[in-house]
């Protein structure tokens, strides 16, 4: 996923529209929070269970770029503030298009959940 997927184009797309990090916290990286947003779409989960499969299983927080040591993981507010901020700016389509298109360029062809070479 991460030889197929245009990281820089995509957080091109976010950044413009990300919160300033004003809060008391700091924000998560628009990075981290994508990621997270692709693997909650690949795998179908709720933002309860994404917050838990990132305290759960390695490869998600390995995946996501959250480093063992984090004292801080996004809960499951976290994430569906990402999913909103993406809603409000109609940034789904655009992302999903970005995606589609490095996908043609590599010569690879997304049809029913399988990776498909193009006829």
């Amino acid at each position: 996923m991460d030889a197929v997927t245009p990281w820089r184009d995509l957080l091109a797309l976010i950044a413009p529209h990300a919160p300033a990090g004003k809060n008391v916290r700091p924000p998560f990286a628009l990075e981290v929070m994508l990621r997270i947003h692709l693997l909650q779409k690949l795998f179908g989960h709720s933002d309860p269970a994404m917050e838990e499969c990132l305290h759960d299983v390695p490869l998600y927080r390995g995946f996501a770029h959250l480093d063992t040591g984090m004292t801080r993981i996004p809960d499951e507010s976290n994430i569906l503030r990402f999913r909103h901020l993406l809603e409000a700016h109609s940034l789904a389509p655009k992302i999903l298009n970005c995606i589609n298109a490095k996908l043609a360029a590599c010569g690879l062809l997304l049809k029913a959940g399988r990776w498909s070479m193009p006829p």
